[in-house]
């Protein structure tokens, strides 16, 4: 499915079946004020973009904060798995334990800290590719766009001639969605509250114990996410069997 989630109204605006950029047309262009549009934040998928080109084509695109991260993160996780192979038996459990070393260091007991602290130390391409990371997650502490373009330039520079080979990977990224990812920093939007709804989703069709017609499940969403305006509407009893 293809959910267009309303940030300011807190809701699912409209559900289309499949993925692709006719199914986000489709869901774009049922929404009357898409020339009014001022921001649309989504994770990095070019037929999603295209459709917002098509029916916002004054929306600002943002390019969300956390899969950003993520693309970044899934780089350092490339060479925990290389450390792991030739560490020891201790310290591959304590490897395996991905929260030390992405989840930022305010979020870690000390314990955590100084277990994670030992394992860098020891391992210096891990040191590496952690201060790496951690470098790009600062780029989001700048406080204008144009900061946070010298800083990402900064970076990608560094990693391009001393960072770790993995992270050249996130080439792709910072090429084609580099204006996207700079556009946080005009508004800062995420899709945090989209990403919660998708796992309500998830538990929705978990509980009815996956859903063969569309129709029947795009009903049970809307019924779980009413609009405002529909909050006093009467639903047909059989949509809450």
């Amino acid at each position: 499915l293809t959910l267009l989630y309303g940030l300011e109204e807190r809701r699912v605006l409209a559900v289309q079946p499949g993925r692709s950029q006719p199914s986000a047309e489709t869901v774009l262009v049922t929404q009357s004020e898409g020339d009014s549009v001022q921001v649309v934040v989504m994770d990095m998928t070019e037929a999603f973009r295209q459709a917002v080109r098509y029916a916002c084509p004054r929306a600002v695109i943002v390019a969300d904060k956390f899969h950003v991260l993520a693309r970044v993160l899934s780089e350092l996780s490339r060479v925990l798995t290389h450390v792991q192979s030739v560490a020891t038996r201790e310290d591959v459990r304590l490897l395996r334990r991905r929260r030390l070393f992405t989840a930022p260091t305010p979020a870690l007991s000390i314990t955590e800290r100084a277990e994670r602290d030992r394992l860098l130390a020891t391992y210096p391409e891990l040191e590496l590719a952690w201060s790496t990371a951690e470098g790009f997650r600062d780029i989001y502490q700048a406080k204008s766009r144009e900061q946070a373009r010298q800083r990402l330039g900064s970076w990608w520079a560094w990693v391009l001639q001393h960072g770790p080979k993995e992270f050249r990977g996130l080439r792709h990224m910072l090429t084609n969605w580099r204006e996207e990812i700079l556009n946080y920093f005009i508004y800062p939007v995420t899709n945090g509250f989209a990403e919660g709804k998708n796992n309500r989703i998830n538990a929705i069709i978990r509980a009815g114990y996956g859903y063969r017609n569309l129709t029947n499940l795009t009903l049970r969403i809307m019924l779980a996410h009413p609009a405002a305006s529909r909050a006093r509407e009467s639903y047909s009893p059989h949509f809450l069997t």
